[in-house]
C-alpha cells in the first residue's frame, strides 16, 4: 500500500517567506513594505504569498512569533545550566535587549501603536509577559533557595524587576517614535538596562556584616 508523503515543501516555503519578510521590514518598515515586495524578495507569485499568508498583519504576527520562538528557546535553555541565579539574571537581561532589538530592526514602531492596534499582537505580548515573569520568578526562586539572594517573595520580587525592565522598553520605544532609530540612543538604553540590573542584584543579595556571603531564607 502506498503512503503518503509528508509535505515537507510548506514549511520550508513559509521559512522562505518569514526570512523575506524580516528583510523586507527592516529595510523599509512594516508600514511602508507591500506584499509584492515581499514576494518578489522570496522569489514567489503574489498569489503563493497570499496563500500562506492572507494579510500582511497575518504575516507581521509571524515573523514576530517566529522571534519570540526563539527568545524562548534560549530562555529554556538558560533556565537549565546550573551558574549561579545572579549569572543567569543577567545573561536573560543580555538575551532579552538581543530580543528586543530584533523586534526594533522589524521597524514596527514607525506604525506608531502596532501592538495596541492589532489584538493578536497585544494579546501575543502580554502573554509573552506573564512567560517572562515565570520564568524570572524561578530565577530568584532558586537565588534564593542557594542563598545568593534574600527575597522574601521571589514573585513580587520578579514582578518589580520586570516592570522596571518594561518601564525603560516604553522609555526607549516613545524617543523611537519622536526621533527614529539612534545608534547612540540604543548603546545608552543597553548601558541603562545593565546598570540597573547590577543595582537592582546588589540590592537583594546576601551578604554578613563582614561583607562576605551567608545562607538567607528560602524565597516563597
Amino acid at each position: 500500500m502506498h503512503m503518503p508523503q509528508p509535505n515537507t515543501t510548506a514549511p520550508r516555503t513559509q521559512s522562505i517567506i518569514l526570512d523575506a519578510a524580516e528583510h523586507q521590514f527592516a529595510r523599509f518598515g512594516y508600514h511602508k513594505v507591500t506584499m509584492e515586495e515581499i514576494a518578489l524578495d522570496a522569489g514567489l507569485k503574489k498569489a503563493s504569498l497570499y496563500y500562506y499568508f492572507p494579510t500582511k498583519d497575518e504575516l507581521l504576527e509571524a515573523v514576530v512569533g517566529r522571534k519570540r520562538d526563539e527568545f524562548r528557546q534560549k530562555v529554556d535553555k538558560l533556565l537549565g545550566q546550573e551558574a549561579p541565579s545572579h549569572e543567569r539574571i543577567k545573561a536573560y537581561a543580555r538575551i532579552r535587549l538581543e530580543y528586543f532589538d530584533e523586534l526594533i530592526a522589524l521597524r514596527m514602531y514607525e506604525s506608531r501603536p502596532i501592538a495596541r492596534n492589532r489584538p493578536v499582537l497585544k494579546e501575543m505580548f502580554l502573554h509573552h509577559s506573564q512567560q517572562e515573569l515565570e520564568w524570572l520568578t524561578r530565577l530568584f526562586l532558586d537565588g534564593g533557595r542557594n542563598g545568593e539572594f534574600e527575597v522574601r517573595s521571589a514573585g513580587r520580587v520578579a514582578a518589580l524587576y520586570l516592570h522596571i525592565m518594561q518601564g525603560l522598553r516604553l522609555r526607549y520605544m516613545r524617543t523611537l517614535e519622536d526621533n527614529g532609530f539612534d545608534p547612540e540612543v540604543a548603546a545608552q538604553s543597553r548601558r541603562e538596562f545593565g546598570a540597573v540590573t547590577e543595582i537592582f542584584l546588589k540590592g537583594i543579595e546576601i551578604r554578613t556584616a563582614g561583607g562576605g556571603e551567608r545562607n538567607g531564607p528560602a524565597a516563597k
